[in-house]
């Protein structure tokens, strides 16, 4: 039996983990480790620091805080340890990077985006390219009279939501632009200050933002919109790990795509159905005007093909890690 621990075993993605493993038959999470843990079928403690049992592999799905401190049980236990953890800085993927050299570390761009087979004892940072997709809502037959495009996330320039604000000024007046997101009070007094402005100089309301949703009400929201769009920063380290949950989001709701051009998302198995921009003003404009909006969008079947591929990599990652542990 191959032991697994789990690190935010009662997130999403731990969820999702936690019932595919149960499909396996030589595969056993013995504990988990979350900061908030859940009534589970298993032992689940509240740090790394805690744990005092033996596995063969630590996967991670909690978030950037928690690095340090798995670095540390990775370094006392020798142990393969699996980041599927996303947001990391510079400086976090520099000591990632670092610690890979001397320790059986794994790094993947965004788990919930699936798992590449490991090529040399985990002892590469490689991203992973595809994956669990388990967001999916029926095909939708929606009225073009009004093109509906999203942002949700993050409010900062970093994100792009103020370049989209400015390229809704060289669009048709028929699309309109909805936002949900969170920032500090300096990032949302600028947001609402431009969507006055820009609605203002249209002579119509045609931005809106909604503040913060979740759940029912996030589905909601998303059910009549035709694009979504995730913009990242152009770093390096960024655009060549970094995969935004964003779009599996936007996918499994039947939406196209408008994503900046980076080579973790354009190298996916998600690549060929989504659209790029360069982040400038005009390439996100001349961008949402090229998806086929008149057409419908097959995004959730995709995405369930991609999960019952998902499951079968996982199976090939694990016996990947089997092997390496039993030839050292």
């Amino acid at each position: 039996m191959f032991k697994i621990l789990l690190s935010g075993c009662c997130g999403k993605m731990g969820t999702v983990i936690s019932n595919l493993v149960s499909e396996f038959p030589n595969l056993e999470i013995i504990a988990g480790i979350d900061k908030f843990p859940g009534e589970l079928s298993y032992p689940v403690f509240t740090t790394p620091g805690d744990v005092n049992i033996e596995y063969d592999v630590l996967l991670d799905f909690s978030n950037i805080s928690t690095l340090h401190s798995l670095l540390e049980l990775t370094e006392k236990t020798k142990k393969p340890l699996v980041i599927c953890s996303t947001g990391y800085s510079e400086e976090d993927l520099n000591l990632i990077n670092e610690k890979s050299k001397s320790l059986p570390l794994f790094k993947s761009a965004n788990m919930s985006l699936g798992i590449n087979l490991i090529n040399s004892l985990l002892r590469k940072v490689t991203p992973l390219l595809y994956g669990n997709y388990d967001i999916i809502v029926p095909q939708k037959q929606l009225s073009t009279d009004i093109i509906n495009i999203t942002y949700t996330g993050i409010i900062n320039e970093d994100r792009g939501v103020f370049k989209i604000i400015q390229a809704m000024e060289k669009l048709p007046e028929n699309y309109q632009l909805h936002i949900l997101g969170f920032g500090d009070e300096k990032n949302i007094s600028r947001l609402l200050e431009e969507i006055g402005l820009s609605n203002k100089k249209a002579g119509i309301q045609r931005i809106f933002y909604y503040g913060t949703k979740a759940g029912k009400e996030y589905s909601d929201f998303l059910a009549d919109k035709h694009i979504g769009v995730s913009l990242i920063s152009q770093n390096e380290d960024i655009c060549n790990n970094a995969f935004p949950g964003k779009i599996l989001s936007y996918l499994g709701h039947s939406l196209y795509v408008l994503s900046s051009s980076c080579n973790s998302i354009c190298n996916s198995r998600l690549g060929n159905w989504l659209y790029y921009c360069d982040n400038s003003v005009e390439s996100i404009a001349e961008s949402i005007l090229r998806i086929p909006i008149y057409q419908e969008c097959r995004s959730s079947e995709i995405l369930k093909e991609l999960q019952k591929q998902f499951k079968l990599d996982f199976s090939k990652m694990i016996s990947k890690i089997q092997e390496n542990n039993n030839g050292h």
